[in-house]
């Protein structure tokens, strides 16, 4: 009868740390598919494209200007500007500047 119980408490003991290690092996494979899942999304190769070859688009027409101009900035990690808003006009030159321009004569 010992023997027995003996035998039943080593086998709930190894049965325990079979169940554990298993648990473990699980969350490390989780996490390192995870980590690959994300880090494939976040840095692949293929999806980036060089400076050059965003020009060769450009020349070639199947970007404009403005795709251009924002892509180069998201390729390069700058920050883009905000566009102006209609609400707010535009800082001009000064009166006396712009009609010195105009007239071509300086106003002193």
């Amino acid at each position: 009868m010992i023997a027995s119980g003996l035998k039943s408490s080593a086998d709930a003991v190894v049965w325990s740390l079979v169940l554990i290690g298993g648990i473990a092996f699980l969350g490390v494979l989780v996490f390192y598919i995870r980590r690959r899942l994300f880090t494939d999304r976040q840095q692949s190769p293929e999806a980036v494209l060089s400076l050059q070859q965003l020009r060769d688009m450009l020349a070639a027409g199947q970007i404009t200007e403005a795709e251009f101009a924002r892509l180069k900035a998201a390729l390069l990690g700058i920050p883009e500007s905000p566009a102006p808003r209609k609400d707010r006009p535009v800082a001009s030159a000064p009166a006396g500047k712009a009609r010195q321009h105009e007239t071509g004569q300086d106003p002193m």
